[in-house]
């Protein structure tokens, strides 16, 4: 069922936003990051289904989600990234374009192609850069779709060294929901 995980993360994204809020004007902040995202809601910005978010996180240890909002972020990460300034005052950490990627995570772009080039290109970067505590690589799971109408424009990143294509859902099984 695509939907009934969604009604209970809902409740749990609210008391999240809630607790990670550290602006002085709480309701004009949710107003003005509210209205940020109305206006995402036609664009290619979508979000895994949580129960696939929180089995890859445990899977593999990923602890950051760096394209998200605090209104889709998902839960099993402790850290995400939004390219909008009012979400750091509901525990953003900014914009993951101008961060160096320096923990495991989850990397979920906007769907537009050079969304999609940059990050395969931020991924690699950051996964060849051992870290430094244990000196195993960062991991990146990056989620893209294999649209026919740009797929073959950044598949040849799929056959690289660095990339290990775990997945791929047969879109009757994979539920895909927008930016709430």
């Amino acid at each position: 069922n695509c939907t009934e995980p969604w009604a209970r993360t809902s409740r749990r994204m609210e008391t999240a936003v809630v607790k990670q809020y550290h602006g002085t004007n709480f309701t004009a902040d949710v107003v003005k990051m509210v209205t940020i995202h109305t206006r995402e809601l036609d664009s290619d910005h979508w979000i895994n289904h949580p129960v696939i978010y929180s089995k890859l996180s445990k899977l593999f240890n990923t602890n950051t989600e760096y394209f998200a909002s605090p209104l889709n972020f998902n839960l099993a990460h402790s850290n995400f990234f939004s390219e909008h300034t009012v979400d750091q005052l509901f525990g953003s950490l900014g914009n993951s374009w101008n961060a160096t990627w320096h923990k495991s995570g989850v990397a979920n772009p906007i769907f537009k192609l050079d969304d999609i080039v940059k990050t395969f290109a931020y991924a690699k970067k950051f996964a060849q850069k051992p870290n430094p505590a244990s000196y195993e690589p960062y991991q990146y799971i990056v989620t893209i779709p294999l649209w026919k109408s740009m797929g073959a424009q950044y598949m040849h990143f799929t056959r690289d060294q660095c990339v290990h294509p775990l997945f791929t859902f047969d879109t009757e099984k994979y539920c895909f929901h927008g930016p709430w």
